[in-house]
């Protein structure tokens, strides 16, 4: 039930922010628009994770969307390329 509940708040704060920001949404790389990351607002910070959590997932963070779009953009691309064991 918690996890149902967890994906329930985490899809409500993605479809939120698609309806605020359609605009950044539509201009975002192929890795948000492909994983679909929860969108949030953490005080003055936007953020975008894909996982359990930072550590374990994959995760953006900028003072715009946009920034953090491309931060979890470079996220997502080191992980890419550290499966195809081209950095440790």
């Amino acid at each position: 039930m918690m996890l149902e509940r967890e994906s329930k708040k985490a899809n409500n704060t993605y479809r939120n922010y698609v309806n605020v920001c359609d605009a950044e949404l539509a201009s975002a790389p192929a890795s948000i628009k492909k994983l679909k990351p929860v969108i949030f607002k953490d005080f003055n910070v936007w953020c975008c994770l894909y996982g359990p959590n930072v550590h374990d997932g994959i995760f953006g963070y900028g003072k715009t969307p946009k920034e953090a779009f491309e931060d979890f953009d470079h996220d997502y691309k080191r992980l890419l390329a550290k499966e195809k064991g081209l950095i440790q």
